[in-house]
């Protein structure tokens, strides 16, 4: 009689063992590789996202420098040109200290060293800009149409988002594909660390590339456009 006792409660604890293993634990495992997979879905989501908002695609076709349409910034998709005030620059959370933006330009000239441009939530500089007045009258700092834009890798490295010019040119764009699209530079000098590609049209109208030697890749950039009364 204890034999059969004893077989019974052997069979019984294999038959509790059995269930633990291919019941709940199948459960377990199941849901266990299906938050997985849904965290692996999201990551990848992510991912594809950054990925998508930090690549510009570049556009190879060559552009007339003296074409005021080709004078532009974009930041993060959001598109600046010569018809922007300084001010637009607040509806993407960038602006001037408040000591500039309400300094006043005379007609017909424009004002340096005034637009360096910080985000509003941590006031880091990112890049910046200058303010041209091309109307008859006194107007605010903020008030300005955009002159002139300026990068510089310094700067830029402290931003996660995309900053783009004429025809998806960013920092790291290489010489090549500028070359591709403005062609030969007007002039050209070649530094210690790196080398400097300027096309101009004249001193107000002018695109200006660094380039690291080593790498031949853009580390600062730059375009002027002051439309300005003769």
């Amino acid at each position: 009689m204890k034999k059969i006792i004893s077989i019974l409660s052997i069979i019984v604890l294999v038959f509790i063992n059995l269930f633990v293993l291919t019941g709940c634990g199948d459960e377990e495992d199941s849901s266990s590789r299906k938050s997985k997979k849904e965290k692996n879905a999201v990551n990848t989501s992510i991912s594809n996202e950054v990925e998508e908002k930090v690549v510009p695609k570049i556009d190879k076709t060559p552009v007339d420098i003296n074409n005021k349409d080709i004078y532009y910034f974009k930041i993060n998709g959001k598109k600046f040109t010569i018809d922007n005030k300084i001010k637009d620059l607040e509806s993407i959370g960038f602006k001037q200290d408040d000591y500039y933006s309400k300094k006043e330009i005379e007609p017909n000239t424009y004002m340096t060293n005034c637009g360096n441009m910080k985000r509003t939530s941590d006031k880091y500089y990112i890049f910046s800009v200058t303010p041209v007045n091309v109307t008859d009258e006194t107007v605010k700092c903020s008030d300005a149409k955009i002159g002139e834009f300026r990068l510089e890798n310094m700067y830029a490295e402290k931003f996660d988002g995309t900053i783009e010019i004429c025809n998806g040119i960013t920092l790291g764009t290489s010489m090549e594909d500028v070359e591709a699209i403005f062609g030969k530079p007007t002039s050209s000098y070649e530094g210690e660390t790196y080398i400097k590609y300027t096309y101009q049209v004249t001193m107000y109208k002018y695109f200006e590339f660094e380039f690291e030697k080593d790498t031949k890749t853009v580390h600062n950039m730059k375009w002027r456009y002051f439309d300005l009364k003769d």
